[in-house]
């Protein structure tokens, strides 16, 4: 074989195989997300297969979450989860029947006072907890036929992408410059770790749709923000 032809052949089985293994490495991200377009509020009971997506707050601690919220997988992803939902109540509607009221006073630095449904004042602390409790508690005296169930398949939906990429490039390198930074697509993709979000969205007549999203982890835009 002619040495140069073996040598080319060589650097690219090189390239393409680091390509392979760093694609095989990097990691795709799985996160849920619930939205609505509604101004009420909607609630979701919590599960042993839900609870293994990490929420940013403490809400897997609690039998119910929040829909407008996000979690992600950090380790054992399930095959499926079953979701139970019921609407409720406006936010503001919400706030003053099971948490009460707050008021802030301009004084110094600025300051809140809490006062409970029944007009008591009480620490921020006790009016969250007390707050979280009558809520949960009113939750809990709902009838089954107040919640709507779907599932969904997270470890399926994640093979689909098993070895795909993502449309477009990520960030590769970031320059700081003062309170700015010169940003650049990576050349060099394939180590990149992916996000892939499994979006449950409520519209305004509490019809249900779920999407998928899947990106770069630091997505690269020509549009993005230097500062």
């Amino acid at each position: 074989m002619n040495k140069k032809i073996y040598i080319g052949t060589a650097i690219l089985f090189s390239v393409a195989t680091t390509a392979f293994i760093q694609t095989v490495n990097a990691e795709t991200e799985l996160w849920l997300e619930f939205s609505s377009a509604q101004d009420k509020m909607y609630f979701v009971k919590n599960n042993d297969k839900l609870n293994l997506c990490t929420y940013m707050s403490n809400n897997n601690e609690r039998p119910y979450s929040s829909w407008v919220s996000r979690c992600y997988f950090k380790g054992k992803i399930p095959k499926e989860i079953i979701i139970e939902y019921t609407p409720w109540l406006p936010y503001d509607e919400d706030t003053l029947k099971y948490l009460g009221k707050d008021e802030f006073h301009t004084e110094g630095t600025g300051y809140f006072t809490y006062y409970n449904p029944d007009g008591e004042q009480v620490s921020e602390e006790r009016w969250v907890d007390e707050g979280i409790a009558r809520r949960t508690k009113a939750l809990d005296a709902l009838p089954e036929s107040s919640w709507r169930t779907f599932t969904i398949k997270p470890k399926q939906i994640l093979e689909k992408y098993r070895w795909k990429s993502p449309e477009g490039r990520p960030i590769g390198i970031t320059i700081p410059i003062g309170n700015s930074a010169i940003i650049y697509p990576s050349i060099y993709p394939y180590n990149k770790d992916k996000v892939l979000t499994i979006e449950m969205f409520l519209d305004e007549n509490d019809n249900l749709t779920i999407d998928e999203h899947f990106k770069w982890e630091d997505e690269y835009s020509k549009n993005m923000p230097m500062n």
